[in-house]
């Protein structure tokens, strides 16, 4: 009983505790690191870059599924410029989900 009770205690000093203090900070280092990615650019500057990028997905898809039924193509194409949306929005331009924050 009483090995397993220190097994116990070193399992919550040695791995528990520092796991819990990394995930505790994962959510502050993304918000630094996104800061750093968009911190120099405008708004607009980075509103452009996610639509180029949207449509360079949706122009990718469309040459990547050239032997495809045209709705199917038009379906994955749609899909995968709605996921860069998205996806690259809340990288990019995070604006477009909070207009309450504001844009510099």
């Amino acid at each position: 009983m009483k090995y397993w009770r220190q097994t116990q205690d070193n399992f919550r000093t040695e791995i528990k505790a520092p796991l819990c203090n990394l995930y505790n900070t994962i959510p502050e280092k993304f918000t630094d690191a996104k800061f750093e990615l968009i911190g120099p650019y405008t708004s607009n500057q980075r509103f452009t870059v996610l639509n180029i990028l949207c449509a360079l997905t949706a122009i990718a898809t469309i040459t990547a599924t050239s032997n495809v039924n045209p709705m199917t193509r038009l379906l994955r194409t749609t899909r995968n410029a709605g996921v860069m949306y998205v996806l690259g929005g809340l990288l990019i331009a995070p604006e477009i989900y909070n207009p309450l924050m504001r844009a510099n």
